[in-house]
């Protein structure tokens, strides 16, 4: 119950859409572990900043940001997945929060942990995975002499986010990998992150 001027707010959507604080809603991880207790807090603050965002869109009464979150359960994996849509007179943003535990160890999972679960490994990993960033790319921008460019970057941007241990992925409920991944696209469109399965 963090504080609020206000409850709620028709924020601009094409059409107004009513926001509600008490929409804001976030999972708690009920596990006894440290790793949970941390991503707890992690979640946490994501909350407060959600509040805060709310309060400095009530100025305008504009833009808003919704939040939702799903859990896909196999066998003694549990993934939970974060979704925040941040939108209003232009196209609307996502960012995403994943985490997977061992539930019985309560351990967070790294990423070699959970592709390895699904069936990859250290040989085919990457190369499924660039296929899937390629093919993501090419759904949403497939004409132009420049899609190779762009490509790259999308694929160097994965990379990255696997070499800097920065890389957000969970297992659905199809028991496929996804990944979290910064598609680069031309200039009025730019860069968004979207979920990826690779297979």
């Amino acid at each position: 119950n963090l504080p609020t001027n206000k409850d709620s707010y028709y924020g601009h959507d094409g059409h107004s859409k009513l926001i509600k604080a008490s929409d804001l809603v976030v999972p708690y991880i009920n596990i006894n572990s440290d790793d949970a207790k941390k991503a707890n807090q992690e979640i946490y603050k994501l909350y407060e900043d959600l509040i805060n965002k709310f309060n400095e869109n009530l100025k305008e009464e504009i833009w808003f940001t919704l939040v939702e979150y799903k859990t896909y359960t196999n066998n003694n994996i549990i993934s939970v997945v974060i979704t925040t849509e941040s939108a209003g007179t232009a196209p609307a943003i996502y960012n995403y929060y994943t985490y997977s535990f061992n539930l019985e160890t309560g351990k967070l999972l790294s990423y070699n942990d959970v592709y390895k679960v699904v069936g990859l490994n250290e040989g085919n990993i990457n190369d499924k995975a660039t296929q899937a960033v390629t093919n993501a790319l090419r759904e949403k921008y497939s004409n132009g002499d420049d899609f190779d460019t762009y490509n790259n970057k999308s694929v160097n941007n994965y990379k990255t986010s696997v070499s800097n241990n920065t890389i957000k992925f969970f297992i659905d409920g199809n028991k496929k990998l996804n990944i979290i991944v910064t598609l680069e696209i031309p200039a009025g469109i730019g860069q968004f992150d979207t979920i990826i399965t690779v297979e």
